[in-house]
């Protein structure tokens, strides 16, 4: 990186970077290739990422969907007569 694009980094996120990096964190990029080369784009590709989901997860959405019912509501007389009323007498 050039040395002017290292100096617009703040010093306060150098130190806090540097402070909380890991130790143990070995890379495993070879720079000599391109990104084409080292097939990033199919392994980090937005479409695939949630391709690997597990079975039971997918199973548990099902059974949630299935349980969900509509409930047909019955009228009682009593509201079936008032309603009727009301038509007749042109009352909301």
């Amino acid at each position: 990186m050039d040395k002017s694009y290292k100096d617009k980094i703040p010093k306060k996120l150098k130190d806090f970077l540097e402070k909380n990096k890991s130790d143990s964190y070995i890379p495993n990029l070879d720079h000599s290739k391109t990104i084409k080369e080292m097939n990033l784009k199919e392994k980090y590709n937005p479409d695939n990422l949630f391709k690997n989901r597990t079975q039971a997860t997918i199973k548990e959405e099902k059974t949630v969907k299935e349980n969900v019912d509509l409930v047909e509501v019955k009228e009682s007389f009593f509201t079936k007569f008032i309603k009727k009323l009301k038509t007749i007498l042109h009352i909301k």
